[in-house]
């Protein structure tokens, strides 16, 4: 595992995205990203500028803590917002728009020697255009392996690719790639939920903390670390950090009231009529325990959540600590062996 990886923190306007807004038809053009401007502004000079730079489509913003979320309707308006905005140093950061998205699928069993360009003529034949091919290494060892990742242009026709079972004279397996399940992280300003290709906001280093980019960075990898995010004494990529382990309390927390209150209507929704008299052999059953309540359930589903991230941490530690020494010892039973011989 690279210790330098990259982690960042929570931000709920992150999410002030899309709960409440009207999603587009099939047959409409699907809207450009939100843009998320972290600056003071004021916000009638900005509304004049944000008219001046879109068209008739016209723009809404949504405001919250320490941001405002600026929505435009067209891609000429998304593109000119976001020009002006990195002409005049603003910081903001946006998503990759979905018309923009390439299409990642995974080939197995492919010789890890294969020419790129080869794999790309072979796949332009069959109709599919690639944008990057990317050779995949083992973790450890960082020996190359018989997989590589690829990323198709978008095409209506791009599932297809999973047909292909023979390519440079090879017989291959083609399947998607498995989404990612960790929450984005950037690169460039460490805070989760975006990426460093729409990313504006200032740099940040992931081992120090200060304001410049992490593969600038001067000091000795032996000095402290700092984290650019809770000024805690680790890199920002680390996943024990309080930022970290907010954010996924925080969003295990969002998943519980959701299935609660899917559980809530469920329940609400097997009506009991009252009126109907008690039955008559009720002394036969047992009372109710009356000390079971909501809070003593809450209490416990807090309880249970503490300990999963902190298993959650401890496990990730774990693997820092046995991945290094599973490679020393690899090394060792190596120079053992010849000396044996």
């Amino acid at each position: 595992m690279n210790c330098f990886t990259l982690i960042a923190p929570n931000d709920e306007e992150e999410r002030m995205d899309d709960t409440n807004e009207n999603i587009p038809n099939k047959n409409q053009t699907p809207k450009p990203p939100p843009i998320f401007i972290q600056v003071q502004i004021n916000f009638n000079n900005f509304c004049i500028k944000i008219k001046e730079l879109t068209d008739s489509s016209g723009f809404d913003c949504k405001s919250s803590t320490n941001k405002l979320k600026l929505q435009t309707y067209s891609a000429d308006s998304y593109r000119s917002v976001i020009n002006y905005h990195k002409e005049n140093n603003v910081s903001f950061h946006s998503y990759q728009s979905k018309e923009l998205k390439t299409f990642r699928a995974v080939i197995r069993n492919l010789h890890p020697t294969t020419d790129l360009s080869l794999i790309k003529k072979e796949l332009l034949n069959s109709g599919f255009t690639t944008r990057n091919i990317m050779p995949v290494f083992h973790k450890l060892t960082k020996t190359p392996l018989p997989i590589f990742f690829i990323d198709l242009e978008p095409g209506p026709t791009n599932a297809d690719i999973f047909k292909i079972t023979s390519l440079c004279y090879m017989i291959v397996k083609i399947e998607p790639a498995h989404p990612k399940r960790d929450i984005p992280q950037c690169h460039r300003c460490q805070t989760r939920g975006h990426t460093r290709s729409y990313c504006n906001h200032t740099p940040r280093c992931v081992r120090c903390g200060l304001d410049h980019e992490s593969l600038h960075c001067t000091n000795d990898h032996s000095s402290p670390a700092k984290c650019a995010l809770c000024n805690g004494s680790h890199p920002a990529n680390y996943k024990g950090c309080k930022t970290y382990t907010d954010l996924i309390k925080k969003l295990a927390q969002s998943k519980n009231n959701m299935w609660n209150n899917k559980n809530k209507h469920h329940h609400t929704s097997n009506v009991i009529n009252h009126n109907l008299p008690p039955p008559t052999d009720s002394q036969n059953f047992p009372p109710l325990n009356s000390e079971s309540n909501p809070h003593s359930q809450t209490n416990n589903q807090n309880q249970n959540l503490d300990l999963t991230i902190q298993l959650s941490s401890f496990i990730n530690d774990l693997k820092t600590l046995i991945n290094p020494l599973l490679s020393l010892l690899t090394t060792v039973i190596d120079k053992f062996i010849k000396n044996g011989n």
